[in-house]
């Protein structure tokens, strides 16, 4: 692997980001008394305060490879199973509400065939869509839609234990009563929550907790808009809010210690703490609704004064930042300041900008490629500091998640080709990018692989 170097600079490390070399610890005698020797403690590194001069700009050749690298691990799923159910829904007396008999009058041929899945679809028992994935103390959490005929009345949390192979349903809502599943299932500061809307002529939305070993759920809030996601913000839930109407979105705060909701202010942030090391950096510049300012990235380690003005992700180490930026003049770069060799990274970066998370010491996405039943998904590692990336092979479907500061993990699906599939219906995926992702299709799937990175 090479890299081109665009600028050479001599660039020696400071002393300072070396701790002091250990010295032993001797005792010497001294007539009849020992004296111990003084040893000298190591120091912390010093605060770094940098600027885009700092950095030697170096040009980095892409060099994508096939296999799995040994950061990379992958576990077999073995024993998950979720059963299969007939949604209340599918009853006869009911089913007309939501699924209409006659939909393509005029047209009989077209109105055959859809008579003929539909009713194989009401009498076929679903083994489940997984909506969302959760990973939250060393366990997965799925929810599972048992609803294949309009999603809503049917559907389980499910916990499965990677160690063990067992997997446990927590929490069921089934019934006509309810008016969708496990909306927004989340890990928000080590904690289970997710959203319940009721059938109502004005919007109305609950948040609920839900106890990772017991499965018992408690209210937590109730807000008379509706709420589209929940991600974590540095002091709790952060909720995306919608009256309805010609309104926009606007965005909520529930602190957890406190209680308090408030308003929250995304033009000082971009809608999620982001972590080095478990602690909140503060991110400035970029738009700010009139105009483009340089980013400046500061951690408890190092203030880093960049040239970059916008960007599609930030990610951040103690000994590097990475900064995706989707520029639709000039194509798509991944910028890397490697703190310890003082060097700014800079690699093209097209087909990998979305869904980009932080995967251990790296960085990992999802690729989609194909159409309907002939479509797949691959996985790609991605070693900025290298320009390494690493395509791991062919799957059906695979979720990603960022569970955290320094956890993500990539779920692989097997689809139940079994099950009932009407024609011409298409899956998609999407992330929230904070502990859980959400997808939508309509066939069964099953968990087959866990993928995780570094230790």
């Amino acid at each position: 692997m090479k890299k081109i170097i665009s600028v050479f600079a001599a660039a020696a490390l400071l002393g300072t980001l070396c701790a002091c070399e250990d010295k032993p610890s001797r005792s010497e005698p001294v007539g009849d008394v020992t004296v111990p020797a003084v040893t000298e403690a190591p120091t912390e590194p010093a605060y770094l305060e940098l600027t885009e001069e700092d950095f030697a700009p170096v040009d980095m050749v892409q060099e994508i490879t096939d296999g799995t690298p040994s950061a990379v691990h992958c576990t077999e799923l073995e024993g998950v199973d979720f059963g299969e159910r007939l949604s209340p829904c599918k009853a006869p007396d009911e089913c007309e509400k939501y699924s209409p008999r006659t939909i393509f009058e005029g047209y009989p041929d077209i109105q055959a065939q859809y008579d003929r899945e539909r009713q194989a679809k009401l009498e076929t028992p679903f083994k489940g869509r997984t909506d969302t994935v959760v990973c939250l103390g060393g366990k997965l959490y799925f929810a599972v839609n048992f609803d294949d005929l309009c999603s809503r009345h049917d559907s389980s949390v499910f916990r499965y234990d990677p160690a063990t192979k067992e997997t446990t349903e927590l929490v069921r809502r089934e019934g006509l009563e309810y008016d969708g599943g496990f909306a927004s299932l989340c890990a928000v500061h080590g904690r289970l929550f997710f959203t319940e809307s009721a059938k109502s002529e004005t919007p109305h939305t609950t948040i609920c907790e839900i106890d990772p070993e017991s499965g018992n759920v408690s209210e937590l809030l109730s807000l008379d808009t509706n709420v589209y996601s929940l991600r974590e913000s540095a002091d709790g839930l952060l909720m995306t809010c919608y009256d309805g109407g010609d309104a926009s979105a606007y965005y909520k705060e529930y602190v957890l210690e406190t209680k308090e909701i408030r308003d929250y202010n995304t033009e000082s942030t971009r809608f999620t703490a982001l972590l080095c090391d478990g602690v909140p950096a503060e991110i400035t510049g970029g738009f700010d609704g009139e105009k483009y300012e340089p980013i400046t990235v500061k951690t408890q380690y190092y203030t880093i004064s960049t040239d970059i003005t916008h960007y599609s992700g930030i990610f951040l180490w103690r000994d590097k930042v990475c900064i995706a930026v989707n520029d639709h003049i000039g194509g798509d770069w991944l910028y890397t300041y490697d703190i310890a060799n003082r060097e700014r990274l800079k690699m093209k970066f097209g087909g990998f900008i979305s869904g980009l998370i932080k995967a251990g010491d790296a960085l990992a996405c999802v690729s989609q490629s194909g159409v309907n039943s002939d479509s797949y998904s691959t996985l790609y590692y991605i070693e900025p500091t290298l320009g390494a990336i690493h395509r791991i092979g062919k799957e059906s479907s695979l979720v990603m998640a960022n569970g955290g500061d320094k956890q993500a993990f990539v779920i692989t699906f097997r689809h139940a080709d079994e099950n009932v599939n009407f024609s011409g219906m298409t899956g998609s995926e999407s992330s929230n990018g904070n502990g859980s992702v959400s997808f939508w299709t309509s066939e069964a799937t099953v968990p087959d692989k866990l993928y995780t990175f570094g230790e």
